[in-house]
Protein backbone atom coordinates (compact mmCIF):
# COMPACT_ATOMS: atom_id res chain seq x y z
CA UNK A 1 0.00 0.00 0.00
CA UNK A 2 3.15 2.17 0.73
CA UNK A 3 3.77 2.39 -2.97
CA UNK A 4 0.38 3.28 -4.20
CA UNK A 5 -0.19 6.76 -4.76
CA UNK A 6 -2.88 9.01 -2.40
CA UNK A 7 -5.46 9.32 -5.57
CA UNK A 8 -5.22 5.51 -5.66
CA UNK A 9 -5.97 4.43 -2.18
CA UNK A 10 -8.29 7.02 -1.81
CA UNK A 11 -10.05 5.93 -5.31
CA UNK A 12 -9.56 2.23 -3.28
CA UNK A 13 -11.81 4.21 -0.38
CA UNK A 14 -14.35 5.49 -2.11
CA UNK A 15 -15.44 2.29 -4.46
CA UNK A 16 -14.72 -0.43 -1.90
CA UNK A 17 -14.22 1.03 1.63
CA UNK A 18 -11.19 -0.45 1.83
CA UNK A 19 -9.79 0.55 5.48
CA UNK A 20 -6.27 -0.31 4.67
CA UNK A 21 -6.11 2.05 1.98
CA UNK A 22 -8.03 5.10 4.44
CA UNK A 23 -5.15 4.05 7.03
CA UNK A 24 -2.49 4.39 4.48
CA UNK A 25 -4.00 7.26 4.15
CA UNK A 26 -4.05 8.84 7.72
CA UNK A 27 -0.47 7.14 8.27
CA UNK A 28 0.80 9.32 5.38
CA UNK A 29 -0.91 12.79 6.20
CA UNK A 30 -1.85 12.87 10.14
CA UNK A 31 1.75 15.07 10.80
CA UNK A 32 0.10 17.48 7.96
CA UNK A 33 -3.18 17.68 9.43
CA UNK A 34 -1.78 17.82 13.77
CA UNK A 35 0.31 20.19 13.31
CA UNK A 36 -1.88 22.54 10.98
CA UNK A 37 -4.62 22.39 14.09
CA UNK A 38 -2.31 22.56 16.12
CA UNK A 39 -0.88 25.92 15.03
CA UNK A 40 -3.88 27.42 14.57
CA UNK A 41 -5.51 26.48 18.02
CA UNK A 42 -1.81 25.88 20.51
CA UNK A 43 -3.85 23.54 21.98
CA UNK A 44 -3.20 19.56 21.44
CA UNK A 45 -6.36 18.59 22.59
CA UNK A 46 -8.11 20.87 20.82
CA UNK A 47 -5.53 19.82 17.57
CA UNK A 48 -6.77 16.07 18.24
CA UNK A 49 -10.49 16.60 17.86
CA UNK A 50 -9.79 18.71 14.37
CA UNK A 51 -7.60 16.05 13.65
CA UNK A 52 -10.48 13.34 13.92
CA UNK A 53 -12.82 15.75 12.72
CA UNK A 54 -11.21 16.74 9.45
CA UNK A 55 -10.21 12.95 8.71
CA UNK A 56 -13.79 12.08 9.45
CA UNK A 57 -14.66 15.13 6.59
CA UNK A 58 -12.41 12.59 4.19
CA UNK A 59 -14.13 9.34 4.75
CA UNK A 60 -17.50 11.03 4.42
CA UNK A 61 -16.30 13.22 0.95
CA UNK A 62 -13.66 10.32 -0.65
CA UNK A 63 -16.09 9.64 -3.55
CA UNK A 64 -16.67 13.13 -4.17
CA UNK A 65 -12.60 13.64 -4.57
CA UNK A 66 -11.44 13.75 -7.91
CA UNK A 67 -8.07 12.47 -9.22
CA UNK A 68 -7.08 15.69 -9.70
CA UNK A 69 -7.50 17.11 -6.10
CA UNK A 70 -4.21 17.34 -4.65
CA UNK A 71 -4.88 15.36 -1.13
CA UNK A 72 -2.28 17.26 0.76
CA UNK A 73 -4.01 20.51 -0.47
CA UNK A 74 -7.27 19.69 0.40
CA UNK A 75 -6.95 18.38 3.80
CA UNK A 76 -4.50 21.68 4.41
CA UNK A 77 -7.54 23.86 3.53
CA UNK A 78 -9.90 21.34 4.71
CA UNK A 79 -7.96 21.79 8.47
CA UNK A 80 -7.94 25.48 8.45
CA UNK A 81 -11.70 25.49 7.74
CA UNK A 82 -12.32 23.14 10.30
CA UNK A 83 -9.94 24.86 13.09
CA UNK A 84 -11.57 28.20 12.50
CA UNK A 85 -15.50 26.22 13.19
CA UNK A 86 -13.88 24.78 16.25
CA UNK A 87 -12.52 27.54 17.56
CA UNK A 88 -15.71 29.14 16.87
CA UNK A 89 -17.89 27.03 18.57
CA UNK A 90 -15.47 27.04 21.46
CA UNK A 91 -15.56 30.43 21.80
CA UNK A 92 -19.09 30.37 21.90
CA UNK A 93 -19.66 28.00 24.65
CA UNK A 94 -17.28 29.79 26.51
CA UNK A 95 -19.24 32.95 26.34
CA UNK A 96 -22.71 30.74 27.13
CA UNK A 97 -20.85 29.30 30.31
CA UNK A 98 -19.42 32.82 31.40
CA UNK A 99 -22.69 33.92 30.61
CA UNK A 100 -24.68 31.16 32.99
CA UNK A 101 -21.95 31.21 35.83
CA UNK A 102 -23.12 35.01 35.83
CA UNK A 103 -26.34 34.71 35.79
CA UNK A 104 -26.18 31.87 38.74
CA UNK A 105 -24.03 34.01 40.92
CA UNK A 106 -26.28 37.05 40.50
CA UNK A 107 -29.14 34.84 41.27
CA UNK A 108 -27.53 33.37 44.10
CA UNK A 109 -25.48 36.25 45.40
CA UNK A 110 -24.60 37.19 49.41
CA UNK A 111 -27.83 39.88 49.74
CA UNK A 112 -30.21 37.90 47.81
CA UNK A 113 -29.98 34.64 50.08
CA UNK A 114 -29.90 36.86 52.98
CA UNK A 115 -32.80 39.12 52.09
CA UNK A 116 -34.41 35.46 51.85
CA UNK A 117 -34.10 34.68 55.29
CA UNK A 118 -35.03 38.58 56.76
CA UNK A 119 -37.82 38.89 54.40
CA UNK A 120 -40.42 37.24 56.80
CA UNK A 121 -39.19 38.70 59.56
CA UNK A 122 -39.52 41.66 58.34
CA UNK A 123 -42.93 41.26 58.02
CA UNK A 124 -43.82 39.84 61.32
CA UNK A 125 -41.70 42.88 62.78
CA UNK A 126 -43.82 45.37 60.55
CA UNK A 127 -46.93 43.43 61.60
CA UNK A 128 -46.05 44.48 65.37
CA UNK A 129 -45.66 48.05 65.16
CA UNK A 130 -48.40 50.52 65.50
CA UNK A 131 -49.94 52.71 62.76
CA UNK A 132 -48.12 56.11 62.95
CA UNK A 133 -44.98 53.93 63.01
CA UNK A 134 -45.24 51.18 60.13
CA UNK A 135 -46.55 54.41 57.99
CA UNK A 136 -43.16 56.31 58.36
CA UNK A 137 -41.49 53.58 58.10
CA UNK A 138 -42.97 52.46 54.73
CA UNK A 139 -42.45 56.04 53.51
CA UNK A 140 -38.79 56.32 54.08
CA UNK A 141 -37.56 52.78 53.54
CA UNK A 142 -40.28 51.71 51.01
CA UNK A 143 -41.23 54.70 49.23
CA UNK A 144 -37.79 56.43 49.57
CA UNK A 145 -39.50 59.62 50.62
CA UNK A 146 -36.99 61.50 52.68
CA UNK A 147 -36.88 61.97 56.32
CA UNK A 148 -38.85 65.27 56.93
Amino acid sequence: MQDIPDAGLLEQFARSGCEEAFAELVRRHIPLVYSAAFRHTGNPQNAQEITQAVFIILARKAASLGRQSVLSGWLYHTTRLTAANFQRAEFRRIHREQEAFMQSTMEESAPDAAWREVAPLLDEAMARLGTTDRDAVVLRYFENKSLA
